[in-house]
């Protein structure tokens, strides 16, 4: 039997065989020959790892602290290898990463006699022919000698994160940063993590960033913000996005920087994205600067680990809308350490952000994606939450402040009704976070319309972050009928922006954590027993109309307790 002709054209095969696992695509390889390129293609196109292309070249031995060839190149090698290679477009190569389960004595990293062998026997200078984006997540500094023969003509997109070392390789990142453009020349992506003072790599960024015309997107540290770097990065023709890395649980005081991001007259004509790590007084003086960039539409603001000024923040919420009313994207990360668990009410509440200090806000229509991370749960009723929704029809990413710290006198979030005016008014969402009192479950089911308001098919994740589920079978009920489209995932927990060690879910005495647990697995249990229950009242549907719509929730609770659901 001959397959469909569309199972024959490479574009669809490419495209199915992308979003299959590992092991079916190496089935589809040995199914048959028109089948075997496409497949073979997407198994070698993003690798994780080095190591399976090293194996190639022969078998890598684990030992008590590194991994090392274990015999000389076997015969044939290097042509398994240049054919292996030239279909990889990505690769991450991560020293301090564990090494594979099957390592006896656990080894960490790579010996550097691995990459000198590459670089004496390397049949072509460019390694990876083909390779677009790497990432390069080193702990030590004699591998970063060996970088440049990863990189090829083609690559766009090349991270090098250095992590937490006492003493980086200067040498070894000053010689790439300089010679990347000798690399490649068609650049679009350059991300550096690292704790190396800006002074010593200022004059090779400044270089890199004035020969790299086609650079459009670059994340340094948040100390590289010096007069010199900033003036490259303003007066290039094509950068459009600039972010500052942050070390979330490592996070160096304010009063350390003493440089700070400024505008000039004709800088960042083309800047649409920017991240900044800085106090609220230093982005409001930002948006102020008369030379500040035109075309900005999407902001993020990190300002960790010191108390927010409720009166600095009012007053960029306030101003921010008036410069740049076509804001599409919009993310404030406020967490700060100095919290007391035992804060009491008055103090608790005088650290929540009212929403009349968001209000300002719901004038950027264009709104797509918003978030605003803080230690306490937002001052917001329902019918705050009500006037979002219809100010910001196009929201499509709703992060608002879902993983508050426990303390002991947590205050309550919102009631769980706002999910209807989330589902009715907003139907381009896709992810949304918010901090919700269960308990109300009662008032929500009892004062609903029916039908109830189900979100669109677009919604793919619900995070209740540390709101505590009071009833896990009710609010598991209560999601599977406004999520009829499909099992969305549920989330819950700290995210990761949320530094303060006190509260997370885990040192939470209600146990939160297994009850949210419990009410995802019953809402995907629900969801397969509503759509087989659909499917045999259709089949017995009789002149009166019978639909699933009219499915009492009670039946869906005889089942489960009956155990029908599982079976």
């Amino acid at each position: 039997m001959s397959p469909h002709p569309a199972l024959t054209l490479v574009e669809i095969l490419d495209a199915i065989f992308t979003f299959a696992d590992y092991q079916s695509r190496t089935v589809a390889a040995r199914t048959c020959r028109k089948w075997q390129e496409p497949a073979t293609n997407t198994i070698w196109r993003n690798l994780d790892s080095l190591l399976p292309l090293l194996q190639l070249l022969s078998p890598v031995i684990w030992g008590p602290y590194q991994g090392d060839f274990a015999e000389e190149t076997r015969p044939g090698g290097w042509t398994a290898f240049i054919r292996a290679s030239s279909r990889v477009r990505s690769v991450k190569h991560e020293d301090s990463s564990p090494a594979p389960r099957t390592s006896a004595n656990g080894g960490r990293y790579l010996s550097k006699d691995v990459f000198i062998r590459l670089a004496l026997q390397r049949p072509h200078r460019e390694l990876l022919p083909n390779l677009v984006e790497i990432e390069w997540l080193d702990s030590r500094s004699e591998a970063l000698d060996f970088v440049p023969m990863f990189i090829s003509s083609r690559t766009e997109k090349v991270t090098i994160a250095m992590g937490e070392m006492v003493a980086p390789p200067t040498e070894q990142i000053r010689f790439l940063i300089r010679h990347l453009p000798l690399f490649t020349r068609v650049l679009t992506n350059f991300t550096l993590s690292t704790v190396l003072e800006a002074s010593m790599v200022q004059s090779e960024l400044v270089y890199m960033i004035g020969e790299m015309e086609s650079l459009k997107k670059i994340m340094l540290p948040r100390h590289y913000h010096t007069k010199e770097i900033t003036e490259a990065l303003g007066t290039h023709p094509s950068i459009d996005c600039i972010l500052h890395s942050v070390d979330w649980d490592a996070h160096p005081s304010y009063e350390d920087i003493g440089n700070k991001f400024t505008f000039e007259a004709g800088w960042f004509i083309n800047l649409r994205r920017l991240s900044l790590d800085t106090k609220l007084g230093d982005v409001i003086e930002l948006i102020r600067n008369p030379s500040r960039p035109p075309k900005l539409y999407s902001l993020k603001v990190s300002a960790l680990r010191i108390p927010i000024d409720m009166e600095e923040l009012r007053t960029l919420l306030r101003e921010l809308p008036q410069v740049y009313p076509n804001l599409t994207r919009l993310l404030f990360d406020l967490f700060h350490s100095q919290i007391n668990v035992q804060e009491d009410n008055l103090s608790m509440a005088q650290a929540r952000i009212p929403f009349d200090v968001l209000r300002p806000l719901l004038s950027c229509s264009q709104m797509q994606t918003f978030r605003l991370g803080h230690n306490h749960p937002l001052d917001v009723t329902e019918a705050d939450v009500l006037e979002l929704t219809h100010q910001w029809p196009k929201l499509v990413n709703l992060y608002f402040g879902e993983d508050p710290v426990i303390t002991a006198n947590m205050a309550p979030g919102l009631p769980m009704k706002v999910l209807a005016h989330f589902a009715a008014n907003c139907r381009r969402l896709q992810i949304i976070h918010l901090y919700l009192d269960t308990s109300t479950w009662k008032s929500f089911e009892a004062s609903i319309p029916r039908p109830i308001p189900i979100f669109s098919s677009t919604l793919e994740w619900i995070c209740f972050g540390t709101s505590v589920a009071a009833d896990d079978y009710e609010i598991a009920v209560i999601l599977s009928e406004m999520c009829d489209h499909g099992p969305v995932e549920i989330g819950y927990g700290r995210g990761p922006f949320n530094l303060a060690s006190q509260g997370h879910l885990a040192d939470d005495p209600r146990n939160s954590i297994m009850m949210w647990a419990e009410v995802n697995r019953q809402f995907k249990t629900l969801y397969r027993y509503r759509k087989t229950l659909e499917a045999r009242l259709k089949e017995l549907e009789d002149g009166n109309g019978t639909t699933v719509s009219g499915i009492d929730a009670e039946v869906a609770a005889l089942s489960l307790e009956s155990h029908e659901i599982e079976t």
